[in-house]
């Protein structure tokens, strides 16, 4: 079961660019640190382990390799009657990778780091599509493109060259198909929509139960809500997406939202051609 399930996981995650290979299953079985079975995923530098917590529960798990006193990263649980390959990829991208990437970068020199960087940024400028990459140009860490005619995005390398900040100015048919790509699984349970400001916010929040209100700022002089943010922020997790939209506007296609979201080098590959049309 788990190695036929991490086969199909694998069919899922995106080649990493800068990795020496696409995900494989290992074909030597493993053990997690609890000594149950756990099927392995690697690329060439990074590990992978699905494996059984208990009856009911999956673990998805990073693996820093033998060298440290404790081998396994940061994991996610997921019950055994949810574990589609998509929901398990889905972690991998959100949670897993990017703690392996950021726990690389700790233990790399400056010159390492510096190579990293340069590979992040030319992995970004090959996401983006064909019929935006000629309004691409790179500014320092940061790639500036135009996803589709009056929106604009932004894409900004750390300095450690593991995380990856996006900001893009889009409409909101762009935006309901890129959340999907980064918010997680599961309904939210500390937002009402007796709290949220304005169609679009709600209409965000109905559809993406991991968002909430963040802050809502009036227009100067008065106190009428003007401006509204909604936010993901994952607890001890390297991942944030934040919305900020005008609230007086209809939750049409056209309608404006700014896009905000810190996550990893895979996601954020995953998601930039997800802002184009």
């Amino acid at each position: 079961m788990l190695n036929d399930l991490a086969l199909s996981v694998t069919e899922l995650l995106p080649k990493p660019a800068t990795q020496p290979r696409s995900w494989t299953l290992e074909a030597e079985p493993c053990v997690l640190f609890n000594s149950s079975p756990a099927a392995a995923l690697a690329d060439g530098a990074r590990r992978v382990l699905i494996g059984q917590d208990s009856p009911d529960t999956l673990i998805v798990a990073g693996h820093y390799g033998h060298a440290v006193p404790f081998p396994i990263g940061d994991y996610e649980f997921v019950r055994v009657d949810q574990a589609a390959p998509q929901r398990i990829a889905s972690a991998i991208l959100r949670t897993i990778l990017p703690d392996l990437d950021q726990h690389a970068a700790r233990t790399e020199g400056s010159g390492r780091r510096l190579l990293r960087r340069m590979r992040a940024q030319h992995t970004l400028v090959l996401a983006v599509p064909e019929g935006a990459i000629a309004s691409a140009v790179c500014e320092g860490q940061s790639l500036c493109w135009t996803p589709s005619p009056g929106t604009a995005a932004k894409a900004t390398v750390n300095e450690r060259g593991d995380m990856v900040t996006i900001t893009a100015g889009l409409t909101l048919a762009t935006v309901e198909r890129a959340l999907p790509v980064v918010l997680p699984h599961g309904p939210s349970p500390w937002t009402t929509l007796n709290s949220v400001y304005g169609p679009v916010a709600r209409r965000l929040i109905a559809a993406h139960h991991g968002l909430r209100t963040h802050k809502n700022e009036d227009r100067p002089g008065t106190d009428i809500i003007d401006t509204t943010e909604l936010g993901y922020t994952a607890v001890d997790r390297p991942l944030s997406v934040a919305l900020k939209l005008p609230v007086p506007q209809r939750a049409t296609p056209t309608a404006r939202v700014t896009l905000t979201t810190t996550t990893g080098l895979d996601l954020a590959t995953a998601l930039i051609p997800k802002l184009s049309h």
